[in-house]
C-alpha cells in the first residue's frame, strides 16, 4: 500500500500544478500545489480530521497560473466568490479514469461484499480492455468501490471529451449491472480524484458498513498511454443507429426482441439504450468460453442488432441473423417467409430449439478434447509450422514454397508489431494455384477464411467478416478499384479500413473491412499493379514437366485406391485448425536486428517483409519460448533460428520459387535465361524463338508487355535492367528491287544483370563487428532476459550438436551453437536457393559457350554460371563450388587450410552463397584477385573466403609490422573517432589515433606495438 506522497508521485506530472479539495461536514475546502511536499503535509492534517468525508485531487494538468488563487495552502470552508478548477482551467487531459461503484444506499460506505463486488467487476473491464490491445492500468480501491486508471496523452479539446464520454457509456452499458455501476460522469477534464492513501468516510463508521482507506492496489512495472484510436474504437463499438436494413422482404409484423429473447429462454437484463432499449443477455449463445458479453439491441424503429463484446465472438460485429438460426433453424434460399399470427416466421425445417442450444452450449466431447490436446503438444514440442505444411502435401502436391508462404502469411497476424503478410501466386492456367489456395484455406479455422468470389465493394457490407480474416482471390480480375482496396487494406493492416459511400437514400454511410486481415491471389499473370504486388509475398507454382508428372501419378494412384477418410474433415485438419485457433497475439522483439544486412534496400518494404517472416516464425513457436509482459503486450523474443528460417524463404522467393524482388513470372524467368544462354551483347525476338521455341507473339508480350481486361501488365523491359533496345531499318535486295522493313534490336548487358540477381541476399553480421555504443539500450535488459532464458532451455539441443561442421550450424548471440532447422518436409525437400533459376530445356546447346579466359572477371562468369539453362555446364561449374549450392544435411567436404593475404583478395559486390574455402562459412564475401599465386593453379578455381577470414588475415598481417623504438610519438597521440583511412604505417587497419603534430594517423596494433598503451586484439579462432 502506498502512501499519500507515492500516490501524488504517481498520479501528478513533476512539476504541474494541481488542486487538493475536500469536502468536509462544514463545506468545502482548497488549495492549489507545485510542491508535493506541501501538499503531502496538508493533506495530512485534513485526513487526520475525522469530520471530513473525502480528500481529491485534479487528474489532469491545471493552467499554472491558478497557483495564485490559494498557493500552496488550503483555505477551509470556501465561500461562494472563491473558485475552484473548471474544464476550461485544464490544459491538457493526462489520465482515462473508470469509476466503479456498488449499488447501496446513498450516504453510506459500502459493505463487504458490496466492496468485493465493485473489486471484482474492475478486474473483468479490465482483462476485457485488455483483449482491446489497451496497456494495464493503474489498479486502486477507492475505499468503497474500484478505480482503474488508463494513462493518456490527448488535448482538452470538445472531441476528446465527447469520445471519452461516448467510451465510459460503452462500458456503462457492457458492464452496469444491479450490483456495479461504471460512472459515466467522469467526461470533464477538471473532474477530482479520489486521493490514494486518505480515508473515505460516507456515513457512520459501522460494523457492517466501515470506513477504508483510499489504496493503489496494483501500479504495472511501465505504465504506457492509451491512444486516441483505441479510445474510438471502444466508443463506436456499440451501435448508436439501426444496422443497414436487409434487401430482403420482412414479415408484416416486425419482431419484438424482449419477446423473442422471453420465448426462446434467454435471460437478460433490460436498460434503455440510445433511441431503443438494450438488453444484456446472463450467457452469451454464441460461445462457451465465456458466459458475460452477449448483447442485442432493439431501435425505436424495430431494427435489430445483436453481437458480443470479446474478441472470440466477433467485438461487437453483427451477429442477429445467426442467433436467430441456433433458435429457430436455417432457412433454405427459396424458402419465403410467412407471417404467423404472432409475427413469427415459418421455416421449412423445424428444429428443436432448445436442442440447438444446448448443442451450441454443450460441454467439449472426448475426442474434441484429444485434439485440444494435440495441438498443444505440437505448439510446444513440436514444429507447428512443419505439421501444418506436412498436412497441405497430403492433399497437395508439391509447391510447399507455396505452403510455407501461406502459413507465414496467416500467421502474421498473430504478431502484434507485424505489417502484415499477403500472398500473391502466379503460374500457368490449370498448374495447380486453386487447388493449392483451397488446400491451405481447408486447413484454417472455417469462420477465418472467405474464400467466395465477390465484386469489388462485397467486402465493406460482408457481416460476417471477423477480424484475422484469409480473403482469397481466387484467379479473379482486380479492377482498378480492387487493387485500390488492397492498397489501402494491406496498408493499413492493424487498423480497421474504412470507405465512406452513401446508400440507397443517398445517405452518407461509412463501411469498414476488420483489422488484421490477409489477402491471398492468385492469378495467371501476376496482380499486375506494382504497388500492390510490391505488398505482397510472390511465389511461383510448380508448373514443370516433373511435377505434371508427380500430379498424374498421384491422381492414378488415387482412383485405384480405396477411400481413407469418411465424408468430412480428418484428424490432422483439426488439428491444423485447433493449432490456429491456440496462438496467442504476441509482440515478437528481435534481439539481433540490427545485425541484418541485406545487399541491397532499395525497396524498403522488402525489409519489413524479411522482419515480418522473422515475426510469424516467432509467434508461431511462442509456446516453446520464454515470454515476458510489457506495455500491455506479451513479448516474445526471436531466436536467430527464425532468422534462417525466413532468409531461407526469403531467398527462395528471390530465386527459383519467386519473383519477390525482379516482380517477374516463372516464364519471364525462364526467358531471362534464355538471354542469358544466348551469350551475345544484341539480339532479336527471332533469336529467342530459335533457343526457347515459343511464338513471336509470346515473346514479344514478355518482352514489352501488354494489357488485358483493363489492366496493364508491364514486360522485361521495365523489370530488368539489364534489357534496352533500339528500333531500326533493315534493307534487303539489290538496287532495283530494294526492300526496307523496321525492326527492334535488343541490348543486353551482363554488368547490369550481375548487379540485379544478386540484390536478394541477407545475412546476419557477426556480433563482434557491431559498435556496442551504437545499440539501443532501452530495453536491453528485458531483452538478454528472455534471450538467456531461450539460450537455457535450447542446452539439451547444444549439447547435441557437438562435432558438427560450421555450415550445419547457427551461431546464436553468446556464442552458444544451436543446431540449425531447414526450411524442409518428410514429403519434399526445397530445392536450392539460386539467384534466377531457369527452366530451360536441357537438349538446347549454346551457339556461342562462355569461355574460361583470363580475361573475363571470375565474378561475370560466376554470374553468367548461375542463370545458364538446365543441361549447360562450364568449366567453372564443374570445376567449383556453386555459388547457390543446395540445402543439404550432407557434411560438408573440409578445406584444406592456406594462408590468406588480404592484400591478394577483393569485395564482392554482394555476398553469395559459400561455403568460404577456408572454414566452410555459409556466406562469402571476398573473391581471390588475379595474382602470380592464382595463375600457378592452373586447374583451380579462384578463391573465396568469409569476412571473418578476411578480417582475420588482416589482423595477423598488422601485428607483423613493427617500428623502431621512439619513431612513434605514441605519447603525443590522441584517439580520433572520425574516418581518416588506413594506418600510416601498415596501411591496412583503420586509423584511430593520431599525432596531430606530425600528422601521422595509424591503427591499434601499430600503436601498440610501438609502446602505446592500447592492446593488440585476440585473433579470433
Amino acid at each position: 500500500m502506498i502512501g499519500i506522497r507515492s500516490a501524488l508521485d504517481l498520479l501528478i506530472e513533476t512539476g504541474a500544478v494541481f488542486e487538493i479539495r475536500a469536502i468536509t461536514d462544514s463545506g468545502i475546502s482548497s488549495g492549489y500545489y507545485d510542491s508535493l511536499e506541501k501538499a503531502e503535509a496538508d493533506v495530512l492534517l485534513l485526513d487526520a480530521d475525522r469530520t471530513t468525508t473525502g480528500i481529491y485531487v485534479t487528474l489532469n494538468a491545471v493552467n499554472p497560473d491558478l497557483l495564485a488563487r490559494r498557493a500552496n495552502r488550503i483555505k477551509i470552508r470556501l465561500s461562494k466568490k472563491d473558485s475552484t478548477t473548471a474544464d476550461s482551467d485544464i490544459i491538457r487531459r493526462r489520465w482515462f479514469p473508470i469509476d466503479i461503484d456498488p449499488v447501496r444506499p446513498s450516504g453510506v460506505s459500502s459493505s463487504e461484499e458490496e466492496h468485493e463486488n465493485a473489486l471484482a467487476k474492475a478486474d473483468i473491464i479490465k482483462e476485457y480492455l485488455s483483449e482491446l490491445c489497451w496497456p494495464d492500468p493503474i489498479c486502486a480501491d477507492s475505499g468503497n468501490g474500484a478505480h482503474l486508471l488508463y494513462r493518456i496523452d490527448l488535448p482538452n479539446e470538445p472531441e476528446i471529451r465527447d469520445l471519452i464520454k461516448d467510451a465510459l457509456n460503452t462500458l456503462s452499458v457492457l458492464f452496469t449491472d444491479s450490483k456495479c455501476v461504471v460512472d459515466t460522469a467522469n467526461f470533464n477534464a477538471a473532474r477530482i480524484w479520489k486521493l490514494y492513501g486518505t480515508v473515505s468516510r460516507k456515513g457512520d463508521n459501522t460494523p457492517t458498513r466501515s470506513h477504508r482507506r483510499a489504496a493503489v492496489t496494483e501500479t504495472p512495472p511501465e505504465i504506457c498511454a492509451v491512444t486516441c484510436d483505441q479510445i474510438r474504437s471502444l466508443a463506436t463499438l456499440l451501435p448508436k443507429d439501426e444496422p443497414v436494413k436487409q434487401t430482403r422482404r420482412r414479415s408484416s409484423q416486425p419482431i419484438d426482441l424482449g419477446t423473442w429473447l422471453d420465448t426462446h429462454g434467454l435471460s437478460y437484463e433490460q436498460k434503455p439504450y440510445a433511441d431503443g432499449t438494450i438488453f444484456i443477455l446472463d450467457e452469451c449463445p454464441f460461445s462457451t468460453a465465456h458466459k458475460d458479453g452477449a448483447f442485442a439491441i432493439q431501435f425505436s424503429s424495430g431494427g435489430i442488432f445483436a453481437g458480443c463484446h470479446h474478441n472470440s465472438c466477433g467485438s461487437g460485429s453483427q451477429r442477429w441473423q445467426e442467433l436467430r438460426e441456433i433458435y429457430e433453424g436455417r432457412r433454405t434460399n427459396h424458402q419465403k417467409p410467412s407471417p404467423g399470427g404472432d409475427g413469427a416466421t415459418t421455416y421449412n425445417k423445424k428444429s428443436d430449439k432448445r436442442a440447438i442450444l444446448e448443442q451450441a452450449r454443450a460441454e467439449p466431447t472426448d475426442e474434441e478434447n484429444r485434439i485440444k490436446a494435440e495441438a498443444l503438444r505440437i505448439l510446444t514440442e513440436d514444429d507447428p509450422v512443419q505439421y501444418i505444411v506436412d498436412t497441405f502435401a497430403e492433399d497437395h502436391i508439391g509447391d510447399l514454397t507455396v505452403a510455407h508462404c501461406f502459413t507465414m502469411s496467416f500467421a502474421s497476424r498473430s504478431s502484434v508489431n507485424s505489417l502484415g503478410l499477403h500472398v500473391s501466386i502466379s503460374g500457368e492456367s490449370g498448374k495447380g494455384k486453386s487447388h493449392a489456395m483451397s488446400a491451405m484455406s481447408s486447413l484454417l479455422p472455417p469462420d477465418l477464411a472467405s474464400t467466395n468470389r465477390m465484386s469489388d465493394k462485397a467486402l465493406f457490407y460482408k457481416t460476417d467478416l471477423k477480424a484475422g480474416s484469409a480473403i482469397c482471390l481466387d484467379d479473379q480480375g482486380l479492377s482498378e478499384q480492387m487493387q485500390e482496396i488492397l492498397k489501402g487494406v494491406t496498408t493499413s493492416f492493424k487498423k480497421e479500413f474504412k470507405y465512406d459511400t452513401v446508400n440507397k437514400d443517398r445517405a452518407g454511410q461509412t463501411c469498414t473491412i476488420p483489422e488484421r486481415c490477409v489477402w491471398w491471389v492468385a492469378k495467371v499473370e501476376g496482380v499486375g499493379d506494382d504497388q500492390v504486388w510490391n505488398r505482397m509475398l510472390s511465389c511461383w507454382i510448380d508448373d514443370s514437366i516433373e511435377q505434371d508428372y508427380k500430379v498424374m501419378e498421384n491422381s492414378l494412384k488415387t482412383a485405384a485406391s480405396l477411400p481413407q477418410f469418411a465424408d468430412g474433415d480428418r484428424e490432422r485438419v483439426l488439428i491444423c485448425r485447433e493449432i490456429w485457433n491456440h496462438l496467442r497475439s504476441v509482440y515478437v522483439v528481435i534481439p539481433y536486428a540490427e545485425r541484418i544486412r541485406f545487399s541491397d534496400t532499395r525497396n524498403r518494404r522488402n525489409v519489413d517483409m524479411l522482419l515480418d517472416l522473422v515475426h510469424a516464425r516467432a509467434a508461431m513457436m511462442q509456446y516453446q519460448r520464454s515470454t515476458i509482459e510489457q506495455a500491455g503486450y506479451l513479448c516474445v523474443a526471436a531466436t536467430v533460428e527464425d532468422f534462417r528460417y525466413a532468409a531461407d524463404l526469403y531467398s527462395i522467393l528471390t530465386g527459383e520459387s519467386g519473383g519477390q524482388l525482379t516482380k517477374m513470372t516463372r516464364k519471364e524467368a525462364e526467358m531471362v535465361s534464355f538471354i542469358v544462354h544466348l551469350n551475345q551483347s544484341e539480339f532479336t525476338v527471332t533469336d529467342l524463338q530459335k533457343v526457347s521455341g515459343l511464338s513471336n507473339s509470346v515473346i514479344n508480350k514478355m518482352l514489352q508487355g501488354y494489357q488485358s481486361k483493363g489492366n496493364i501488365y508491364s514486360g522485361l523491359l521495365e523489370k530488368c535492367p539489364a534489357i534496352s533496345y533500339c528500333d531500326r531499318t533493315l534493307v534487303s535486295g539489290d538496287e532495283v528491287e530494294k526492300t526496307s522493313r523496321r525492326s527492334r534490336a535488343y541490348q543486353w548487358d551482363m554488368h547490369a544483370y550481375r548487379k540485379w540477381v544478386g540484390i536478394g541476399t541477407v545475412w546476419l553480421e557477426e556480433e563482434d563487428q557491431i559498435d556496442k555504443n551504437e545499440r539501443h539500450s532501452g530495453s536491453e535488459r528485458k531483452l538478454a532476459e528472455i534471450s538467456a532464458t531461450n539460450r537455457e532451455e535450447m542446452k539439451p539441443l547444444l549439447a547435441e550438436s557437438e562435432g558438427i561442421e560450421e555450415d550445419k550450424i547457427l551461431v546464436a548471440e553468446s556464442g552458444e551453437i544451436i543446431l540449425e532447422k531447414k526450411i524442409r518436409s518428410s514429403a519434399e525437400h526445397i530445392k536450392p536457393v539460386t539467384a534466377i533459376q531457369n527452366s530451360a530445356p536441357s537438349d538446347v546447346a549454346p551457339e556461342n559457350p562462355v569461355n574460361d579466359s583470363q580475361n573475363e572477371k571470375p565474378s561475370d562468369y560466376n554470374a553468367a554460371a548461375s542463370s545458364a539453362p538446365k543441361g549447360y555446364r562450364s568449366a567453372r561449374m564443374d570445376t567449383a563450388a556453386s555459388p547457390t549450392p543446395p540445402l543439404s544435411d550432407d557434411p560438408p567436404k573440409p578445406r584444406s587450410g592456406f594462408e590468406v593475404n588480404p592484400d591478394d583478395f577483393k569485395n564482392l559486390d554482394v555476398p553469395i552463397r559459400g561455403p568460404c574455402d577456408r572454414c566452410n562459412a555459409r556466406y562469402v564475401e571476398y573473391i581471390e584477385r588475379i595474382t602470380p599465386g592464382r595463375l600457378a593453379r592452373k586447374n583451380e578455381p579462384s578463391r573465396r573466403i568469409c569476412k571473418k577470414c578476411y578480417k582475420n588475415a588482416e589482423k595477423k598481417k598488422e601485428r607483423s609490422f613493427r617500428t623502431l623504438p621512439g619513431t612513434l610519438n605514441t605519447a603525443g597521440m590522441e584517439r580520433i573517432f572520425v574516418d581518416v583511412g588506413r594506418c600510416s604505417v601498415c596501411n591496412i587497419g583503420k586509423a584511430v589515433w593520431k599525432d596531430p603534430e606530425n600528422q601521422i594517423s595509424i591503427c591499434d596494433s601499430c600503436y601498440a606495438n610501438a609502446g602505446g598503451s592500447g592492446t593488440i586484439p585476440e585473433e579470433s579462432p
